[in-house]
């Protein structure tokens, strides 16, 4: 799966990812000045499809959650940097 960082695309009028003049399918990947991955998308035609991710600068996970068809399916989880759950 093709891989890009999260700067080097941009949204079109659709809020589509755009990479290379062209809608982008394959991982989104957002980073820090260091290198360090704190999100993760799935992206399908330019559009958010599948589980998308975001960690704490230091690992722990901070969200997580399935795109189908553009709509949040099921839960949304997100968590604290302590690794607790913020809903019970």
């Amino acid at each position: 799966m093709h891989r890009v960082d999260l700067d080097d695309t941009t949204l079109d009028e659709f809020e589509r990812y755009v990479y290379d003049g062209e809608p982008f399918t394959g991982e989104v990947v957002e980073t820090t000045e260091d290198g360090v991955v704190i999100g993760l998308a799935i992206v399908k035609n330019g559009c958010a499809e599948g589980v998308q991710r975001e960690w704490y600068y230091e690992g722990g996970l901070r969200s997580v959650c399935w795109i189908v068809g553009g709509k949040v399916f099921g839960e949304a989880r997100e968590w604290h940097e302590n690794g607790r759950p913020t809903q019970p």
